[in-house]
């Protein structure tokens, strides 16, 4: 578990669920600096942190703990803390989605945070090598319709990383670098996810089944109501079927989070208020296949 502490130094505890509350806290970053919004992935052996610093910019940094096969924290060793990219990031908020990092099958690292001062928000991809802290990313992706919103990264085992954004939380766009082309590379322009093209589109969160098919969530709203609505990208074809809706009340389903189960099923988490003035979490689960 990784956590701010007084909003200015990031800590993590390792240890069992029912163990955590004693364990040892250890620093990811405490420096004089102002530090937040941490998030971390894991990459075999290796324990990649990224938080949000302001100081000497306001930056989104990295930071790799490398175990051996044993994962004892009494052997583990620290990487220094390094910039993830030069490029300037806003303060996040409270916001779900401003940055988002998964890991390939090869255990690189893929990452995408909001950024952009003064002018439309922009999104920014990084590759990262947790062996070799080798860090390689695009231009920014311009935006069509407005600023970038809410981010989701998701890979497709070790053929292809997607980034995916809302812009003004109307439309849902995805890009892709391909390691399945010669040379590897990113698309050169951003595809639109067929179905959000009218209203108000947000919150993209994506999963990618056994099959390699990729199922993308996200919130649809209208009016006071908002849904949580679902499309697959086929894996053979590269075709979207048509969005489905997955909530039936008449209040806010929000923030939509799929995990894949061992089992093969797609369990989907989301907040709704449904049940009254205060939000509480929902679930469910999603065969794909028998």
């Amino acid at each position: 578990m990784v956590y701010e502490t007084e909003r200015t130094d990031i800590h993590f505890r390792r240890a069992s669920f029912e163990n955590l509350a004693s364990a040892v806290e250890t620093p990811v970053a405490a420096t004089g600096e102002i530090e937040r919004h941490p998030s971390v992935v894991r990459a075999g052996t290796r324990v990649i942190f990224f938080w949000w610093q302001n100081a000497p910019n306001p930056r989104w940094m990295v930071r790799v703990r490398e175990y051996t096969p044993a994962f004892t924290e009494a052997d583990a060793t620290w990487g220094p803390p390094t910039e993830l990219s030069p490029t300037e990031a806003p303060l996040p908020s409270r916001r779900r989605g401003i940055f988002s990092a998964t890991v390939d099958d090869a255990g690189e690292v893929w990452a995408a945070f909001v950024s952009g001062f003064g002018g439309p928000a922009e999104i920014q991809a990084v590759r990262f090598n947790p062996v070799t802290s080798a860090k390689s990313q695009p231009p920014t992706f311009p935006m069509t319709v407005g600023s970038a919103r809410s981010t989701s990264v998701l890979v497709d085992g070790n053929g292809a990383a997607w980034i995916v954004w809302a812009e003004d939380d109307q439309q849902i766009f995805y890009r892709r670098f391909r390691k399945d082309v010669d040379p590897p590379d990113w698309e050169t322009s951003s595809t639109l996810v067929p179905g959000t093209a009218g209203g108000s589109n947000s919150w993209p969160a994506g999963v990618r089944d056994a099959t390699g098919a990729v199922w993308l969530f996200w919130v649809h709203r209208d009016g006071q109501r908002s849904d949580i609505l679902v499309a697959r990208n086929n894996p053979v074809t590269g075709g979207w079927g048509e969005p489905r809706q997955l909530t039936g009340s008449t209040r806010a389903e929000s923030l939509p989070f799929p995990v894949l189960a061992p089992d093969g099923k797609i369990w989907l988490f989301w907040s709704s208020n449904r049940a009254g003035s205060l939000s509480d979490l929902f679930f469910k689960q999603l065969v794909t296949s028998l």
